[in-house]
């Protein structure tokens, strides 16, 4: 079944950006099938590049940390969303 079946946005109980929301959900619930396309997909609709690769980051050691909890037996910890600092989005000297 392909993900481009189901339409529709999704919901959103703050205030990210729709592309963020997109990353996030295919990383974690259809990470096999991530492609080019998808990914130049939402660059055009204007996430950027660096933007991109820090949260793809930040979602993969997340999601193995808590699959590592789950699998160890210890309670789901509530969601942190207070930042401390904001991103740097941006990319190390070429």
């Amino acid at each position: 079944m392909s993900h481009a079946i189901v339409t529709g946005e999704h919901s959103r109980g703050g205030s990210l950006p729709s592309t963020d929301v997109e990353l996030a959900h295919r990383i974690v619930m259809d990470p096999g099938r991530l492609g080019h396309t998808w990914q130049q997909g939402l660059l055009a609709e204007g996430l950027n590049e660096e933007k991109y690769v820090e949260a793809v980051g930040i979602i993969a050691h997340t999601v193995n940390l808590d699959t590592f909890a789950l699998a160890l037996g210890l309670p789901e910890r509530p969601c942190w969303n207070q930042w401390r600092a904001s991103p740097a989005v941006t990319a190390p000297p070429a």
